[in-house]
C-alpha cells in the first residue's frame, strides 16, 4: 500500500514491515521527547511488544513519508489479543462489545504519532479514515480508539471522523484515558435529543459520572479559553 496524499507535499502512506522497526522506534522516542503535554501519549505495558506486533500478524504500522522520511506512524490493530494491549483496554472493548470476547469483528485504532514538521497537514485524520477502511474491508464492524484527556487536538479528529466518547478509562499507573468508538457499518446509537451536557476538560470525575449515566461526548465546544466536552443522553437510557 503506497499512494500519494497530497502530490504537492509528496507524502505518502506505507506498510511498514520489520526492517523498519528501528526506524519507528527511533522516532517513536524522538516524538516522546517533544510532546505538548506528559500525558499525551498512552504508553503501553509491553512498548516493544506492542509494536512488534503490529508488524506481524496482530495489525499493521502504516508509515508517513515524504522525500523518503518517516515522519510518523500509525497503528491498527485487527488482533485484539495478541497485540500486547494492556489489559484495562481489552476488558473495556469486551465490556462494550456486549460481553462479546471474541473479537473477530472488532479493530483498535491504535498508536498515531506524527514529528513536529509533520503536524498541521490533516495527517492525522487520514490515518483515521485509511484505518477504518482498511479494517472495514477485513471484517470490522466497530473500532476503538484511546485519547488522552490533555491530548484535544487528537480528540477532534477522532470525532470528527464519526466517533463517540463512551468511557473514562482508568490504568494501574494513573493514567486516564477516554475511550472512543466508531460504528462502521451504520449508524450510531441515536441520542435522546435532550438538551446537552457541557463538562470542562478535563474535569474528569464529573464526565465519568455522565459516561456511567449512559451519556456520550459528542463534540468538544470552545468558550473564551476554556474547552468542554459535549455530552448527549443516548435515547435508549432516556427511556429506561
Amino acid at each position: 500500500m503506497k499512494r500519494p496524499v497530497n502530490v504537492a507535499s509528496e507524502i505518502v502512506f506505507r506498510t511498514l514491515g520489520r526492517n523498519d522497526l528501528r526506524a519507528v522506534a527511533t522516532l517513536r522516542d524522538e516524538i516522546l521527547s517533544h510532546l505538548p503535554h506528559p500525558a499525551d501519549y498512552i504508553a503501553h505495558v509491553d512498548e516493544d511488544g506492542f509494536l512488534e506486533s503490529h508488524v506481524g500478524a496482530a495489525g499493521l504500522c502504516i508509515g508517513i513519508e515524504a522525500h523518503g522520511r518517516l515522519g510518523g506512524f500509525s497503528l491498527l490493530t485487527l488482533d485484539v489479543r495478541n497485540a500486547h494491549l494492556d489489559p484495562e483496554l481489552v476488558a473495556a472493548i469486551a465490556r462494550h462489545n456486549g460481553g462479546n470476547q471474541s473479537f473477530d469483528r472488532t479493530c483498535v485504532l491504535a498508536a498515531t504519532m506524527l514529528h513536529p514538521d509533520f503536524r498541521g497537514k490533516g495527517l492525522h485524520r487520514e490515518a483515521i479514515g485509511l484505518r477504518l477502511k482498511i479494517a472495514l474491508e477485513r471484517g470490522r464492524s466497530k473500532g476503538f480508539a484511546m485519547s488522552s484527556p490533555w491530548n484535544t487536538a487528537s480528540l477532534c479528529n477522532l470525532l470528527r471522523m464519526g466517533a463517540r466518547i463512551r468511557d473514562l478509562l482508568s490504568f494501574a499507573d494513573g493514567r486516564l484515558r477516554y475511550l472512543a468508538i466508531v460504528t462502521m457499518r451504520q449508524q450510531q446509537a441515536p441520542t435522546s435529543g435532550q438538551p446537552p451536557v457541557l463538562v470542562r476538560i478535563p474535569d474528569c470525575a464529573a464526565q465519568r459520572v455522565l459516561f456511567e449515566a449512559g451519556y456520550v461526548g459528542e463534540r468538544i465546544v470552545a468558550k473564551g479559553e476554556e474547552l468542554f466536552l459535549e455530552l448527549h443522553p443516548r435515547a435508549t437510557q432516556a427511556r429506561a
